[in-house]
């Protein structure tokens, strides 16, 4: 009776280690995934504030310059603006295919790269 009572003790304490070290292995998987996350969304917003201050500062000497060829100083900002409104136009077309459909698709390759590697 000892001898499975003593048994039927050491099972639940393997069992209680093994729930445990499960819930642990669970914690730490979102936590890498939470982490890598966060740090891919700080280097993304970084990387576009760095950018769009390098457009506007283009296209402020862009606009300076063509001011300064035309004579005209609003000229040049108004053709920048123009230029920008194109490429606003363009890219509202191009919508679909070129921006939505890639960001799912490298969320997709994120997921499923993490995914890969916990297995």
């Amino acid at each position: 009776m000892e001898k499975a009572l003593a048994a039927a003790e050491e099972l639940t304490v393997t069992v209680r280690e093994y729930v445990q070290n499960g819930m642990d292995s669970v914690q730490l998987r979102v936590a890498e995934r939470g982490s890598a996350w966060i740090a891919q969304s700080v280097v993304i917003l970084l990387v576009s504030v760095v950018l769009f201050l390098a457009a506007g500062f283009i296209g402020v000497t862009l606009a300076i310059l063509v001011g300064m060829w035309t004579g005209h100083m609003w000229a040049g900002f108004l053709v920048v603006a123009m230029l920008y409104t194109g490429i606003a136009g363009l890219l509202w077309l191009r919508r679909e295919k070129g921006i939505r459909l890639p960001l799912v698709n490298y969320f997709i390759q994120q997921f499923t790269s993490v995914h890969e590697k916990d297995q």
